[in-house]
């Protein structure tokens, strides 16, 4: 798969994380989630970065339905 450059490249994928995270104890605990494409093969002008910040309140179980799910990330600059 190509390394995801839009915040709307990297929705599915962050969304499959926090459903996956969120099953588990330590998900539970988690109040912020980030997700990004900053790997090695990346370039610097290609980075994405997206968060859900209330990770916590959100059930990331499919409800109400994938594409409000997406809507939850918020893109913002990477470091």
């Amino acid at each position: 798969m190509p390394a995801p450059t839009l915040p709307d490249h990297l929705r599915p994928i962050a969304t499959d994380v926090a459903h996956l995270l969120k099953k588990t104890e330590i998900g539970q605990r988690t109040a912020v989630l980030d997700v990004n494409n900053m790997g090695g093969l990346v370039a610097a002008k290609e980075r994405v970065l997206i968060t859900d910040e209330n990770f916590e309140a959100h059930p990331w179980d499919g409800s109400p339905s994938r594409e409000a799910e997406f809507a939850i990330w918020t893109p913002k600059p990477p470091d």
